[in-house]
């Protein structure tokens, strides 16, 4: 083969991968809408599930209502939309190379002052009966073990795992990346399955959050950003000593 013929071979090559990478890209831009009224909704969480009930992509809308996720290949998906305040949405959408766009319209969930709401809880409630039955009164924030796994590979911490969720931000120290609250007195109390987790132990020493439990302990989150959304059987934890605070609780697998 001649040094032409070479050249000419590599350049078809080269314009082949090239051409092929735009339709290889599958992005999914949507938006959550109010039904009513039709006002981008900002914080909404919006997950992308596959043909096979996979979660295949999921992130926050912005301050536009929008967000621009990600998939792996064409086909059927199904984007569902959650929210404070709102009823769940969903909708279908067929990726087909490109940017697809599609709108999620949510129904304002009405809060009746009137109504008195009695928690029902049974004294061998698992972890994971607790996080279903919190998740559907609409409070706070729900990152189950479908959003969580993806992240914990680029996850040196557990609070890693929980960057970019609306109204918060995390810090970062020696041993430990700590959320914090942008709402209400900007506080945030741990629980661990339930409880506060005493970081002193029976030998006299103490010991550092990531001593403790690791990302692939984790298999849910729950956030509550300030001290209105947190649930009345987490209210008597949720004080930093000088405030009503908000609370973030992680669910192991032991209380899972």
């Amino acid at each position: 083969m001649t040094t032409r013929t070479k050249r000419v071979s590599i350049l078809a090559g080269l314009f082949a991968v090239l051409s092929a990478a735009p339709a290889a890209a599958q992005t999914i831009r949507a938006s959550a809408v109010d039904a009513a009224t039709g006002a981008p909704l900002a914080e909404a969480m919006i997950r992308v599930e596959a043909e096979d009930g996979s979660l295949a992509a999921a992130g926050f809308t912005r301050s536009d209502g929008s967000v621009t996720l990600r998939v792996r290949r064409p086909g059927p998906y199904r984007v569902q939309a959650t929210r404070s305040g709102y009823h769940p949405g969903a909708v279908a959408v067929q990726a087909a190379g490109g940017e697809v766009r599609v709108a999620v319209r949510m129904a304002q969930r009405p809060f009746a002052l009137d109504t008195v709401v009695v928690f029902g809880q049974t004294r061998d409630e698992r972890g994971r009966q607790g996080f279903e039955r919190r998740r559907s009164l609409g409070l706070g924030v729900f990152l189950d073990s479908a959003y969580l796994e993806p992240r914990m590979g680029g996850a040196a911490y557990v609070g890693d795992m929980l960057r970019g969720v609306p109204g918060t931000y995390l810090q970062r120290g020696r041993g430990v990346t700590v959320p914090r609250s942008l709402r209400g007195w900007r506080c945030m109390v741990m629980l661990i399955d339930g409880y506060p987790l005493s970081m002193r132990f029976d030998d006299g020493g103490s010991r550092e959050l990531h001593h403790v439990i690791g990302p692939t302990d984790i298999k849910s989150v729950e956030i509550y950003r300030e001290w209105s959304e947190v649930p009345p059987e987490f209210q008597r934890w949720a004080n930093n000593g000088f405030n009503n605070c908000g609370v973030y609780l992680y669910w192991t697998r032991a209380g899972w």
